[in-house]
């Protein structure tokens, strides 16, 4: 069975190719790997959507500050959305999915 893939994904990926030196994150320090990892995905943060606020806190961890970012649509919110990203507790953080939080929000009325 072949599962045809959209076209805006592909164009996105051949852009982010283009933008983005390829990497084999199994053949790097860990340190350096995640800061590829890290730049590579800060390249779906174009065209973000507007939001009425958005503001950076942190929150005390087991193993230090936690970061976290509150999206507000606007000031009449409908609710709220607890979002936790993947990324294997290796890449990833609150920059790489900003686009997509803000969209979150502003779609669904809901502080994210």
């Amino acid at each position: 069975m072949t599962v045809a893939i959209d076209p805006e994904i592909l164009a996105a990926r051949a852009a982010q190719a283009a933008a983005v030196t390829p990497f084999d994150v199994t053949a790097l320090p860990t340190a350096e790997a995640r800061r590829l990892a890290d730049a590579a995905a800060l390249f779906f943060n174009d065209d973000q959507p507007d939001v009425a606020a958005v503001e950076d806190r942190s929150i005390a961890g087991a193993g230090g500050p936690l970061r976290l970012r509150l999206y507000r649509p606007s000031p009449r919110n409908r609710g709220a959305i607890l979002y936790i990203h993947g990324g294997g507790w290796f890449a990833c953080n609150v920059d790489t999915h900003d686009r997509l939080m803000r969209s979150l929000a502003a779609q669904s009325g809901a502080t994210v």
